[in-house]
């Protein structure tokens, strides 16, 4: 990007996405259509009353049928960015690098069965960083313009996340401890890591469903100072601050 980007809309090929009667539609741009001849579309329709996603495509003038799914069989949104260089030179960082590229964000649905359903792709000119040391060995241009392509696709995940209420990218997965049980906050529900003593979201007691004498607080062992009565690691054989012997407690 030089020294500075301007962010042009005229330079991004983006769906059009809009909302209306708290339901989400979204139609291949015009610009898209245009380079198949009009004979390609896709059409999407979020209604989060009835909780379906309804997906139409046509292709080759055809249209194939509605696409329904449900919001139950969706597991995340997938958000995938690829690029390809237009010019290169002294990019600030390496001897020889990009100085500019398009830039394409893919937005798909990734439903609980692993199947990968497209949505729309977010297409435009895009900017790399150079610097003072780009612009003056590379001979980059102090300002490079790039499309809003970027920001239309983060704009499009936010509100896909919020209508479906899925994460984008995939979950993280529930890790269990050594004795196979799996944390959870007692206030918010939040899966938690393993041996969790409290909720990292709310600060609410962790528990094991099933397990009432789990509930309780995690408990560890310190190591205490019997004359200074600082806390430390129990491997310390003695006090680092006085020298003093050491008891095991737990808290």
């Amino acid at each position: 990007m030089s020294l500075h980007s301007i962010s042009c809309s005229f330079l991004s090929v983006t769906p059009k996405i809009w909302i209306e009667n708290d339901e989400l539609y979204g139609r291949t741009s015009f610009i898209g259509q245009m380079f198949t001849l009009f004979s390609y579309c896709r059409y999407l329709h979020i209604i989060p009353r009835q909780k379906i996603i309804e997906i139409e495509n046509r292709k080759s003038w055809i249209c194939q049928g509605i696409q329904t799914i449900p919001f139950s069989d969706v597991s995340h949104i997938d958000y995938d960015f690829s690029s390809v260089g237009t010019s290169w030179g002294y990019d600030g960082s390496s001897f020889w690098g990009r100085q500019d590229q398009l830039e394409a964000y893919t937005v798909s649905l990734i439903l609980k069965n692993q199947e990968k359903v497209p949505l729309f792709s977010f297409n435009g000119e895009g900017s790399v960083e150079t610097g003072t040391v780009g612009v003056i060995l590379g001979k980059d241009s102090i300002f490079d313009f790039e499309g809003n392509q970027g920001k239309k696709s983060r704009e499009f995940c936010n509100a896909l996340s919020s209508l479906i209420g899925v994460p984008v990218g995939e979950p993280l997965k529930h890790l269990a401890d050594e004795q196979g049980d799996k944390f959870f906050c007692k206030k918010c529900n939040r899966a938690l890591g393993p041996n969790s003593k409290k909720c990292i979201y709310c600060g609410g007691m962790a528990y094991v469903p099933g397990k009432p004498e789990i509930s309780k607080e995690v408990k560890t062992q310190k190591a205490r100072c019997t004359k200074c009565h600082h806390l430390m690691n129990p491997n310390q054989k003695q006090c680092i601050y006085c020298k003093g012997s050491l008891e095991v407690i737990e808290c």
